[in-house]
């Protein structure tokens, strides 16, 4: 892993990912920035780029360059399982995201 790649690892949570099961149903070939494959990272980001109102899909080292932050609202990590399979590991919805108030 490169050192942006070991920064993301610091905040995963695979055990609650595999717990949530939430999976990203169409995972980007490629980071909306460099055009790196996707399949060579071991985690992406899907998250607001910061002072803006966009998303993105980020590269590890993109996120640290563009994104705001993981957490619910403004991006979630995937971390890869296996080719094309990609399992969320942190920016979870809190526990009561189904109920509204």
């Amino acid at each position: 892993m490169n050192a942006s790649e070991l920064r993301l690892a610091e905040i995963s949570d695979r055990t609650e990912g595999e717990k949530r099961d939430d999976w990203h149903s169409d995972p980007p070939d490629s980071c909306d920035y460099c055009q790196k494959s996707m399949s060579d990272s071991v985690f992406f980001v899907d998250g607001k780029v910061r002072d803006s109102i966009q998303w993105a899909n980020m590269c590890p080292d993109c996120f640290f360059v563009y994104g705001e932050a993981v957490r619910w609202g403004a991006g979630q990590l995937y971390q890869q399982v296996d080719p094309n399979e990609w399992l969320m590991v942190a920016g979870f919805p809190p526990d009561d995201s189904d109920s509204f108030a």
